[in-house]
């Protein structure tokens, strides 16, 4: 089947479970807060949505760290007894979930539609999982997707509709209750929406497991958005104190409606279909998953499925007719289930993070990657499978050492971040460093106190004068073989006294890499751009000056020269503190701050200048050009000739210090 083939994309994922959310929290949480939270039920729902985006960070990591289906991922970890324990928890909380669900679903056909007919209806709807879980989460991913905006574009219209009878005066005042019912509210929200916990369920049905998180988010944000819109409405429509006795309140506000024009006055039964799709969503996935969570043969899987279906209809006649059943039974998912759901992912991520032993001898974990000028840069030599049968995990990647004659051949580059952007599992900001010295750094490791890739990043991010952000990232390299809008300075490494140090800078511009610059040509770039918490700046061995705080302005303009022609002008503004480490100069001393003000500018004009002429712009301003559309225009289809039509002027104004 397509489901089994892992082809779900993750637009259907995401409204897989937006449709699993939505229902069951919309129709039980308004009341459930007008009895808790009151007025302020709107914070309980803001409160237990980010904690359901922090118990969703916690399953990211848990997909990513998950290595086959969840169900085996129980195993793994707490063995064959511990992971069917674990398992048969997972069962009851689907199996009594899925009769909650049932039996609500009954009674609002029930109550909407057909009169005393429950049994029957619940027979029906059952029959309706039946074919449902049996067609596979592919059928029912199709459907929903189909269904999306035919549900929830007449939800908003409905909502927009009831806003006439919306009296605001019920909202007020707020945060008259004590913070306990608030919080005690935010659990509530985040019961309901702790569906998310299917979230490592789904993954083994989605092609890429990276798109699971980004379609739950999703799925998130709309449910937490539409339930506090909702909130807001109801509590405008009824008060507090009557929102609290009803059942189903937004079902009740569809009876209060009005349309202009006489045409539909029950929009409550015509409403009941949103209902009725979202709960029946959450029925066949707890159903669905409760089946796929235990190991079957084919022929067995019919028998397994029917025997799930018949509990499952027990349990709702149960909810439905004993209401000491459905109390005892709100309390075990307020304190058990919702914990126990939430406690699992919590234990897993910590023993994958810790993994056993087998699984540490069959794999590796580089915090390096170098690729040398010759490599033949394939997916199957980023697996390192030239190596042996050691499975390479990139997760803990640091930094990527690429030989310069690597770097500087653009079809072997592309062909690198091609592979490296279809690897999720390279993490987009390990460090890009190049070097023309890739044996002798290979062999110094052995005299550094730590791997090569740990010595390189603490080089890199411990720069006490540079900002983080400040060196190439693969992400960066990735975007901007792309976009092919900016100048990029690689450091190159290289062994001194032993030790690798950055000497000097290849410059990777516009997509490929142009040749190599001096170390004071970068840091005046890196000052340029605001990337530098403090620069140190040597005019001459007798003349050190330490600029900080600087608030750099690069504008791009025409000036017209003297003999009339316009010229295309850079202009760096900037402004900054200065401090004077070092002066030995015949100068009286009210002047050496200006005196030292000019040589600044000097010093930074023939750099840039000198920059120029091999082609490289320390200002980066190519990226700038949206502002000049004409220039834009121009230099994007003709951008070899960008910096030989510019010139740079730099205008400061320093603060000394004492």
């Amino acid at each position: 089947m397509f489901a089994t083939n892992n082809q779900i994309s993750g637009r259907q994922t995401a409204r897989l479970l937006l449709f699993d959310m939505l229902g069951y929290s919309a129709l039980l949480i308004p009341a459930e807060l007008a009895r808790t939270a009151g007025r302020s039920g709107v914070f309980s729902i803001i409160f237990g949505v980010l904690a359901g985006f922090i118990y969703l960070r916690l399953l990211k990591k848990l997909i990513c760290r998950m290595d086959g289906s969840y169900s085996e991922c129980l195993r793994k970890c707490f063995g064959s007894i511990g992971g069917n324990l674990v398992k048969a928890g997972y069962s009851i909380y689907f199996l009594l979930l899925a009769g909650r669900v049932a039996a609500i679903l009954g009674e609002l056909v029930v109550s909407e539609l057909l009169e005393k007919q429950f049994r029957v209806i619940i027979f029906l709807i059952m029959v309706l999982v039946y074919y449902g879980v049996s067609g596979g989460i592919e059928g029912r991913a199709r459907i929903y997707e189909i269904l999306f905006w035919i549900l929830l574009i007449p939800l908003f219209v409905m909502m927009l509709f009831a806003l006439p009878g919306v009296d605001t005066d019920y909202w007020l005042p707020v945060m008259l209750e004590n913070t306990f019912t608030i919080l005690q509210g935010s659990y509530r929200v985040f019961l309901c929406i702790s569906v998310l916990f299917l979230v490592p369920f789904v993954s083994e049905y989605v092609k890429e497991k990276e798109q699971v998180y980004d379609s739950a988010k999703r799925a998130l944000m709309w449910t937490g958005g539409i339930l506090a819109a909702l909130y807001l409405i109801l509590l405008g429509l009824f008060g507090k104190n009557a929102l609290g006795t009803l059942d189903y309140p937004v079902v009740t506000m569809m009876s209060r409606i009005q349309i202009t024009g006489g045409f539909l006055k029950r929009t409550d039964t015509f409403m009941f279909g949103i209902w009725f799709f979202t709960l029946y969503a959450l029925l066949n996935s707890m159903v669905f998953f409760a089946e796929k969570l235990w190991s079957h043969g084919k022929g067995r899987r019919n028998v397994w499925l029917l025997g799930e279906i018949l509990v499952v209809y027990l349990l709702a006649n149960t909810f439905y007719y004993s209401e000491g059943f459905k109390m005892l039974c709100e309390k075990f998912f307020y304190y058990v289930g919702t914990p126990f759901i939430v406690i699992v992912p919590v234990l897993l991520c910590f023993l994958l993070s810790g993994c056993a032993s087998t699984e540490l001898e069959n794999r590796e974990f580089p915090t390096i990657l170098t690729v040398a000028a010759e490599s033949d840069f394939t997916r199957e030599w980023l697996d390192g499978l030239q190596e042996g049968t050691k499975k390479v995990d990139y997760n803990h990647l640091k930094v990527i050492l690429v030989e310069r004659g690597f770097l500087e051949n653009e079809e072997s580059m592309a062909e690198m971040l091609g592979v490296l952007k279809d690897d999720k599992n390279v993490p987009l900001n390990a460090y890009v460093v190049t070097t023309e010295k890739l044996k002798e750094l290979k062999e110094g490791e052995k005299e550094l106190e730590k791997p090569l890739g740990d010595y390189l990043e603490e080089l890199l991010e411990h720069a006490d004068t540079m900002k983080k952000e400040t060196y190439p990232t693969i992400g960066l390299l990735y975007q901007e073989a792309e976009n092919r809008m900016e100048t990029i300075y690689i450091p190159t490494i290289d062994m001194v006294e032993k030790k690798p140090e950055i000497t000097s800078y290849e410059v990777y511009k516009r997509g490929a890499a142009v040749g190599q610059v001096s170390s004071d040509v970068a840091l005046l770039s890196f000052f340029v751009g605001n990337q530098m918490k403090e620069y140190v700046l040597q005019l001459d061995v007798n003349n050190y000056v330490r600029l900080s705080n600087a608030r750099n302005e690069i504008v791009i303009h025409e000036v017209r020269e003297n003999s009339g022609l316009l010229k295309k002008q850079v202009k760096v503004e900037i402004e900054c503190d200065g401090k004077i480490l070092r002066h030995v100069y015949d100068v009286e001393q009210e002047n050496v701050e200006e005196w030292l003000e000019a040589q600044i500018k000097d010093y930074m004009n023939k750099k840039a200048a000198k920059a120029l002429e091999s082609g490289i712009d320390i200002t980066n301003s190519f990226k700038k050009l949206g502002k000049e559309r004409e220039w834009y225009l121009y230099y994007t289809q003709s951008p070899n000739f960008y910096e030989q039509d510019i010139e740079i002027i730099f205008d400061i104004d320093i603060d000394w210090i004492d």
